[in-house]
């Protein structure tokens, strides 16, 4: 079921997103359980190497997430 979301600068509803039910959250965490043993056992340079990419990765989006997030929880700028 989708529920409608309220812009929090307008007061508008402006979009809509799917909730998960309490069955599914239970399957959710236990595959990130499952996944973060994995990660556990990666040595700590695999592991910082990993991150340091997701960083890089996420770089070009910044103006684009700052923005997005600004949107999201009403603030007009980022702390």
């Amino acid at each position: 079921m989708m529920h409608p979301i309220r812009n929090p600068r307008t007061g508008e509803f402006d979009t809509r997103i799917e909730f998960t039910d309490a069955a599914n959250i239970a399957g959710i965490c236990q595959n990130l359980r499952q996944h973060q043993l994995s990660w556990r056992a990666l040595p700590l340079e695999e592991r910082i190497n990993a991150l340091q990419s997701f960083k890089q990765s996420l770089l070009p989006l910044r103006d684009d997430l700052i923005e997005e997030l600004s949107h999201d929880t009403g603030r007009y700028t980022e702390s």
